[in-house]
């Protein structure tokens, strides 16, 4: 890939970093420890669908140590003070600030904002971590009550305008990131994040609440080159709040490489996102693309800036082989690509980590709704749901059981089979107890389904036990062996689309919705079409 962009005319020398590394990130490893600098590294992760040539690819790049700048940096603090804000989530929120300001160097310089409705400002001048001016904006902070919804957009504006012409410079947030008073435009969005950008100013957060926005956040320092701490995956009795704020404050204080160019050999073609978004040395910087590679390794060249010096780089990477467990990065690449990256929101493996995770816990929610579908006779509802899982999971095992077992139903209504028949021994030679599965007592079925007959659940108890409970291993394949024609692939509005019947589950009720747009919500936030806020 080649980027268009101009390379600035430095007068400053060059410090070439070129690395040389067969090293290939694993799906599921965790960036080192904030503050540590291992040494450059970089891996190209793929998943490859079935009869195609093309890949799904992550490629993740750190770029080692790199140098620092001897200017004084300027620290904007956005502390949320919603009424989500409250509790034990406000007691972390506040502890993790007060750790991280007294980590800082004594030459930063900060100023701290209140936010909800309004951003307020508590301290009207950058002062010393120390300064009493900070400390007075500590006891205003701890006296505010945490009430109403936010605001952010706002919010990081009057933070961007705080830092002033100059470049460089950071803004934490602590909060959950949710927008709920007013959603935050896609165009503004990508508006202001180009200016932070341009100027060098990163976007660090700590994610705190009882529900967090890890798009919106991960955006925000993807594209920025900040970080994101994530609460819920802390574990508090290994890290304290005091560890987190030194961690947070190494963070905002490391340098950052802003590139100018970048290409790749063989060519890799469009990267998501597609803008030349920063590099940090404590955490991977992730791109998604789709392409089709064959080469041995992949050569990536770029030239950047970082505390005012032109750095040149070049990794050197053997990508991994394909692998079916990587079928998420199709969904990250279909979601992301409908804006061009901009909702890219992968800042670092961990968020990587949680993509992958949601995406999975969506196709496994699906699964199961198809198997309540199928419990209360809903064909056709199996069927939208069966060829749904295979349009985003093309090898799912459960997309094929769910079909085969609604044509098997569908065959055994054909047959109309005597009412007095009994259901074959199932399940080990075990009968199935006549509810929930085989009768019409079942609450949840009378409720999710519309009730049923009897005539109808004696003929296809077999059929729907035997998905749901298994059965011995003879039996087992004598189901899959009677297997009938391949069902046509639904064409009608509500096959193609993706539904939002909502259907009981236990005490929860859990809506259908996009699973490509619901792996990216990430605990309560996501996207809204035109916007980001709660779905």
């Amino acid at each position: 890939m080649n980027l268009p962009i101009p390379l600035a005319r430095l007068t400053v020398p060059v410090a070439v970093i070129v690395l040389i590394t067969a090293t290939v990130l694993a799906a599921d490893k965790i960036d080192q420890a904030i503050g540590a600098v291992p040494g450059p590294t970089g891996g190209l992760i793929q998943y490859r669908p079935p009869a195609s040539e093309e890949s799904y690819f992550a490629l993740s790049l750190k770029p080692g140590e790199l140098p620092v700048a001897a200017s004084v940096h300027e620290l904007v603090v956005l502390v949320d003070t919603s009424a989500s804000q409250a509790g034990a989530h406000r007691t972390t929120g506040l502890a993790v600030l007060e750790a991280f300001l007294a980590e800082l160097p004594q030459n930063d310089r900060v100023r701290i904002f209140a936010v909800d409705l309004k951003t307020v400002s508590l301290n009207d001048e950058f002062a010393a971590p120390d300064s009493a001016q900070v400390k007075a904006a500590l006891v205003m902070l701890h006296k505010r009550a945490p009430l109403g919804a936010t605001v952010l957009l706002p919010a990081l504006e009057t933070a961007a305008k705080a830092l002033g012409a100059r470049r460089g410079g950071s803004i934490l947030y602590i909060g959950d990131g949710l927008s709920l008073a007013r959603g935050i435009p896609l165009d503004g969005l990508r508006h202001y994040i180009a200016g932070l950008r341009d100027r060098e100013i990163a976007i660090h957060s700590f994610a705190v609440g009882p529900k967090t926005d890890l798009q919106l956040l991960g955006v925000l320092a993807e594209h920025t080159g900040g970080m994101v701490m994530i609460d819920e995956l802390i574990d508090d009795a290994k890290t304290s709040a005091v560890e987190l704020g030194r961690q947070m404050a190494q963070a905002a204080d490391a340098p950052i490489l802003f590139p100018t160019q970048i290409s790749t050999e063989p060519d890799l073609g469009k990267l998501l996102p597609n803008v030349t978004i920063p590099l940090r040395q404590d955490r991977m910087t992730i791109w998604l693309g789709k392409s089709a590679i064959h080469a041995a390794r992949v050569v990536i060249k770029m030239t950047g800036r970082c505390a005012g010096r032109e750095q040149v780089c070049e990794w050197v990477i053997v990508p991994a082989a394909a692998q079916p467990a990587n079928t998420y990065l199709s969904a990250l690449w279909a979601e992301g690509d409908r804006e061009n990256g901009l909702l890219v929101p992968l800042a670092g493996t961990e968020l990587l980590q949680v993509a992958r995770q949601y995406y999975e816990d969506q196709i496994a929610s699906l699964a199961a709704l198809g198997r309540l579908a199928l419990a209360g006779r809903d064909l056709k509802q199996v069927d939208d749901i069966a060829w749904m899982l295979r349009r985003i999971d093309p090898g799912n095992t459960d997309a094929a059981a769910l079909l085969h077992a609604a044509e098997k139903m569908r065959r055994s209504r054909e047959e109309k089979p005597p009412k007095a028949t009994k259901p074959a021994a199932i399940n080990g030679g075990k009968r199935i107890p006549p509810a929930p599965l085989s009768s019409c007592t079942s609450a949840a079925s009378a409720v999710a389904f519309g009730g049923c007959t009897e005539e109808s659940a004696s003929a296809d108890a077999q059929t729907v036990a035997l998905l749901l409970n298994g059965g011995n291993d003879a039996e087992r394949k004598a189901f899959e062996d009677d297997r009938p024609p391949a069902p046509q692939k639904p064409t009608t509005e509500a096959g193609e689309k993706l539904y939002t019947r909502v259907y009981p589950v236990g005490d929860l009720v859990i809506p259908l919705m996009n699973p490509m747009m619901s792996m990216v919500m990430m605990g309560g936030g996501g996207m809204m079409r035109g916007g980001m806020g709660m779905i």
